[in-house]
């Protein structure tokens, strides 16, 4: 009987073990989508763009995020492997972020973010500095400042303007509560520093990128199986 007992108990304990097992990996980690630029493109970026960071800052001039953490990858599986060129209509930064606002010019595959972006460089800090906080950055230049997006039938950001008739803004951004990304509580995010820059046709950049699976891509290919 022992000996009938432990091996149900044995059993038992594989069961228990087996069913964690797949209970720890369903929960899988969050997978995102993106545009992605090889490393060719990445040095154009921080050659046009990286300059002057902060110090401490992280310099990313990587991807640009198509949609994150989508329900299902059936509709995006026909595009991995897509190429993609994506036109700068405008940057802009703070104390602590800099983003450059993309234009889809050649392509299938639109952002489902509000402010398509690239993001050029954020700062050490974590919390509300985050990942997202270049999509708040956007939302606070958007309305605080007198930069106009211009946007087609779509909701598609296709060229901007600053209501001054310039193409460079500096000044102060007051605290700001996000509509997107709200933070506990109601608080806002602190009053802090800025600058935007509107590209003229003649003076955008674009950048050729590839869309990708974030954990498929190698810094140059796409290495997911179509």
């Amino acid at each position: 009987m022992l000996g009938k007992e432990v091996g149900t108990r044995e059993m038992q304990a594989v069961l228990f073990l087996a069913l964690l097992l797949c209970l720890t990996s369903s929960q899988a980690a969050p997978q995102w989508i993106a545009s992605f630029l090889n490393t060719t493109e990445r040095a154009r970026c921080e050659a046009f763009f990286a300059h002057n960071n902060p110090a401490g800052s992280i310099v990313w001039c990587e991807h640009h995020t198509i949609v994150y953490n989508p329900p299902s990858m059936k509709p995006y599986e026909p595009h991995f492997g897509e190429k993609q060129v994506l036109r700068i209509m405008a940057q802009a930064r703070d104390t602590h972020d800099h983003a450059l606002l993309v234009h889809l010019d050649q392509g299938s595959l639109h952002s489902t973010n509000l402010f398509p972006h690239i993001t050029v460089f954020c700062g050490p800090e974590t919390g509300i500095y985050g990942a997202v906080y270049s999509n708040v950055l956007w939302e606070r230049f958007n309305d605080d400042t007198p930069l106009i997006i211009t946007r087609n039938a779509d909701g598609y950001p296709t060229s901007t303007s600053l209501s001054t008739g310039k193409p460079h803004w500096n000044g102060a951004l007051p605290d700001f509560l996000s509509k997107q990304y709200p933070l506990p509580g109601n608080a806002t995010y602190p009053a802090t520093k800025g600058m935007v820059q509107v590209f003229e046709p003649s003076h955008e950049v674009s950048f050729h990128t590839i869309v990708c699976l974030d954990s498929q891509w190698d810094g140059d290919n796409c290495n997911v199986q179509k």
